[in-house]
């Protein structure tokens, strides 16, 4: 059996703890370049104490939600640090969020303040007269009559507060994932969670202080902050951050950077793979990626071409952002379209429909738990019963199939339910379908993903009208433009007659799925270009 080696120990064991410790022991040490900015690991310290003790005076206490609508920006990684220091808890939202989907989140959070900017307004306007908790609201890049300015937190008094005990159990986010079915669900993610995957990160890479990380991956999910932030500040060397990203400027960031380790999805690689060769594609400094979901027909195609090797694995929002990972070198690299072993902290096997383990190679549900305290989840925010259906017999359900070889190595298969995955978002099918069903023309929807060019999947949806109702592709997809995040926006729409369905009157979607996209409207193809 293959495992992974633990990384050793830090000294520290919860965020606020390193923010603290790292800027006390080399604070003019660059930390964080972004665009043409820089920054030191004591100014962004600075920036920090400012915000906890602007917040303090506002009223904010340990334990207290903070909803986040923001893009990548030194200011929200301040503003994450700095709620660290209170013992709050930060809930990142996507800002591609809307209306439902973004109320819902701050609503379900408790937040009573959220933080936005000029680029995520318009987004926030649509859900704002529907927050319950929310008391105080600023703004980030403009001046606002109807909101509170972000420079009275940059501007506040770090003497106003003092850290609470922070305990490695205590939250440090609350980020929302929409799972396989039904409405999101917030992960709560204890402070040790952070500082564990950082420390694996930084055994996964072999990182150290000539490295220098960047990432495009919004700071919204897990997988910029455990991996990229973290594990940089716990080995104190640098790192690179874009506010999202740009495939036609990507190396080019790589090399601004001089960037020796990136993080993707799957779906990135394919868009990138898809870019005009140049001749200097691979004159980068970049030694390895790191990250899910690449195809793995192309895999080969782009390590030859940029010179770089794509360390794949695989984990959860739950798990704390990885739970199995391929160690690196071409030793390893024998087991082609693994996600690799577990990590140090995880135990996985996968089993049957009865939790028994299954023989290897046979296909079954992939099921993980964790070996040390506090590096997994602390459960689903408010739902107890979600986090009990998802914990079973002592192993935490991902809802994926896969499979394990005789070495060892597991291997992705497909998703178990019938969630979208979509450019690295899922995407809860029965979110659209309700959408799409409020039109006053349509009887019943049924939403399905079909394979997408890029990898992952597209979203299809398919509709029954109302006797003597009349609408067009167009109208679905303006319906769901309205009130959905872009990502969860149909690329193809299909009007039938009836769906296939079982005895008890479920849809079954497998044969929706099977019909693939011939005769769909495709949004895409038809130039219907989406808001964002």
């Amino acid at each position: 059996m293959v495992s992974a080696q633990p990384h050793e120990d830090y000294d520290v064991t919860t965020v606020s703890q390193l923010v603290s410790e790292r800027a006390a022991s080399h604070g003019d040490r660059l930390l964080l370049l972004y665009q043409d900015e820089e920054y030191t690991y004591g100014e962004i310290d600075e920036m920090a104490n400012r915000i906890a003790g602007a917040l303090a005076e506002d009223g904010v206490e340990k334990g207290d939600t903070i909803a986040t609508f923001l893009y990548n920006s030194p200011e929200y990684l301040a503003l994450w640090f700095g709620i660290a220091k209170l013992g709050a808890v930060m809930v990142p939202i996507n800002v591609s969020l809307k209306a439902d989907g973004l109320s819902y989140m701050v609503n379900d959070s408790q937040a009573e303040i959220t933080v936005l900017e000029s680029e995520t307004r318009e987004n926030y306007e649509t859900a704002r007269d529907d927050l319950d908790d929310v008391t105080r609201e600023y703004l980030l890049g403009e001046d606002s009559d109807e909101y509170r300015s972000f420079d009275e937190l940059l501007f506040g008094d770090p003497d106003e507060f003092e850290t609470p005990e922070i305990d490695v159990d205590d939250p440090m986010c609350i980020i929302y994932t929409s799972g396989t079915t039904g409405l999101p669900k917030g992960v709560v993610l204890p402070h040790y969670s952070y500082i564990n995957t950082g420390s694996e990160f930084v055994r996964m890479t072999d990182l150290d202080t000539d490295d220098r990380p960047f990432t495009t991956l919004p700071l919204f999910h897990c997988n910029a902050q455990q991996l990229t932030v973290m594990g940089s500040m716990l080995e104190g060397t640098s790192f690179a951050l874009e506010r999202w990203f740009s495939a036609s400027s990507y190396w080019d960031q790589i090399r601004k950077y001089d960037a020796t380790i990136f993080n993707y999805l799957g779906t990135m690689i394919s868009v990138l793979n898809n870019q005009e060769p140049a001749p200097d594609d691979a004159d980068n400094p970049a030694v390895y990626g790191v990250g899910a979901a690449a195809p793995a027909e192309i895999v080969d195609e782009f390590e030859e071409r940029f010179d770089v090797e794509l360390v794949e694995g695989y984990g959860l929002t739950e798990t704390g952002t990885v739970a199995i990972f391929n160690e690196r070198g071409e030793e390893n690299r024998t087991n082609e379209g693994s996600i690799g072993v577990p990590v140090s902290y995880a135990d996985v096997t996968i089993v049957d429909e009865k939790d028994r383990p299954v023989p290897v190679g046979e296909v079954g549900e992939i099921v993980v738990r964790p070996t040390r305290p506090n590096c997994f989840m602390l459960g689903y925010f408010e739902k107890p019963d979600k986090t009990v259906e998802d914990w079973q017999n002592l192993w935490f359900h991902t809802g994926d199939l896969g499979y394990q070889d005789e070495n060892g190595y597991f291997y992705f298969v497909d998703r178990k339910a019938y969630s979208i995955r979509r450019r690295g978002e899922n995407i809860a099918t029965q979110e659209v379908e309700q959408v799409i069903n409020d039109h006053p023309a349509v009887d019943e929807s049924a939403v399905v993903g079909v394979p997408s060019e890029l990898g992952e999947e597209d979203v299809k949806a398919y509709a029954i009208l109302q006797p003597d109702r009349s609408m067009d592709s167009v109208d679905v997809v303006e319906q769901c433009e309205s009130r959905l995040a872009y990502f969860k926006v149909p690329r193809y729409v299909e009007f039938v007659d009836s769906f296939p369905k079982t005895a008890t009157e479920r849809v079954e979607k497998y044969k929706l799925k099977e019909r693939g996209i011939d005769g769909a409207w495709d949004r895409k193809e038809a130039g219907y270009e989406l808001d964002r």
